[in-house]
């Protein structure tokens, strides 16, 4: 599934890796140690994709304590920096959760994660989309503290365009990033960018345009829990739309995801991906700069001396949690989660809504299979009531090993209901009698 209106965007991020790499972005090879060094070598962060071929040819590393990294000795708990197994295993416990509650507030969103620290959260996202088939999910706004430094709006918002952001579209771009005493300025600043635009129809992006922030030991916002989302978004458009906002940096309310509670051992999945826990593969990001070609990039800060060190430990961090979340008792986990929320998580339900109906029924067939359909059980309800795949399977089960007669012609019935060439009431006649209705049973033209 390609959104063809980011053409211009994957155009543009060609040129940022050309404008950031000093050496040639590894290519795969069939010798792991040796695509592993190219890796190392990279001065971007390795790809999902990457990591994949990795792992397509290689072996994992066990994760394990790095004592041997440097710590700031300064922070507290240094204790649990580069405790490698300690972080793996609180994200991999948590993520389910915050993916079953990201679908839930915005179904189908395409999810920006912000700076160095949602780097493997970002990986963990987009690895477990693209298990299922969706390689476009997920996107990377490369910001720091640094990049605020003479970003005027209307910077910030062709920003904002050229990581996917389209104002008219039907798919919701949602900002994630860790919340913490800066308040999620970053965030803020884009979202202020957008919704300044247009101050009288910003109520109207709350739904299409908004933001997550992670709520860890350090954040100092309200809590506005995302799984009452719907509540919250409901509240903010009455009031943006009935109040002249004219400070959208300071007034927007950013969603929280996590405990309310202080955690005071800092061990939860909204940390598992700060840098000064687990180390990041290069120096932070600065102001933005052009290219050549026009495209807005980052400038880095200088990397750190350890960094050779560092990045064999992201390595294996990366290899051990894109692996995690690919395997199916990854996926099982996030749809028990979703079931607490009283919704089902399939992989229909990952198919954008506004995609043509043929790329539905193509990611049901893909799961379930349509020769696996039973005649009166399909027959009886109309495919576009099955809001999940669990419905459908649901559906289908006491009639699979059926073998009556009217089978195939059920089926083409149930191939063209879905794709809207036939109303439901011709369908369930067709399925119940092995035929067509006549000209004189049809109720009118059929609509």
């Amino acid at each position: 599934m390609i959104r063809q209106s980011r053409a211009l965007f994957l155009i543009g991020w060609i040129s940022v890796l050309g404008f950031w790499s000093s050496s040639v972005v590894a290519q795969p090879s069939s010798d792991p140690e040796e695509y592993r060094a190219l890796l190392l070598n990279q001065s971007i962060r390795p790809s999902v994709k990457q990591i994949e071929n990795l792992l397509a040819i290689g072996v994992v590393t066990p994760l394990r304590n790095r004592t041997d990294l440097p710590k700031y000795e300064h922070k507290p708990r240094h204790d649990l920096q580069y405790n490698y197994p300690i972080w793996f295993a609180t994200l991999i416990a948590g993520a389910p959760k915050m993916i079953a509650e990201f679908e839930n507030s915005f179904p189908g969103a395409t999810w920006a994660f912000i700076g160095r620290d949602m780097g493997i959260i970002a990986d963990l996202f987009e690895a477990f989309y693209r298990s299922s088939g969706q390689t476009d999910r997920v996107v990377r706004i490369n910001m720091s503290t640094g990049t605020l430094k003479g970003l005027t709006p209307e910077l910030a918002f062709e920003y904002l365009t050229q990581h996917g952001y389209e104002e008219n579209s039907k798919t919701p771009f949602i900002l994630v990033d860790s919340v913490s005493r800066g308040g999620g300025r970053q965030g803020r600043t884009l979202i202020a960018a957008a919704y300044s635009r247009d101050p009288k129809t910003a109520y109207q992006k709350l739904s299409k345009l908004n933001y997550i922030g992670l709520r860890v030991v350090t954040t100092e916002i309200p809590d506005s829990p995302l799984k009452l989302s719907k509540d919250i978004l409901r509240v903010e458009s009455y009031l943006y739309k009935n109040e002249l906002i004219e400070d959208f940096f300071t007034r927007h309310r950013i969603l929280t995801f996590g405990d309310n509670q202080v955690r005071e051992d800092f061990i939860s999945c909204n940390e598992a991906g700060y840098e000064h826990w687990i180390g990041a593969w290069h120096g932070s990001y600065g102001p933005l700069s052009r290219t050549q070609d026009g495209i807005l990039v980052p400038q880095r800060g200088p990397d750190s001396a350890y960094s050779k060190s560092i990045r064999e430990a992201v390595l294996d961090y990366q290899l051990n949690v894109i692996q995690a979340v690919q395997k199916p008792k990854f996926l099982n986990k996030v749809e028990q989660e979703a079931k607490i929320l009283d919704y089902h998580f399939s992989q229909v339900s990952l198919v954008q809504q506004d995609e043509p109906p043929v790329t539905r029924i193509n990611a049901l067939i893909q799961r379930v299979g349509i020769d696996s359909a039973a005649h009166v059980s399909i027959a009886m309800k109309s495919f576009r009531e099955l809001k999940t795949i669990q419905e459908y399977e649901d559906l289908i089960k006491p009639a699979k090993n059926s073998q009556n007669a009217a089978y195939k012609k059920a089926k083409r019935a149930f191939k063209r209901n879905v794709l809207g060439i036939y109303p439901f009431w011709h369908f369930k006649h067709w399925a119940k009698n092995g035929s067509r209705p006549s000209s004189t049973q049809s109720r009118g033209n059929g609509q």
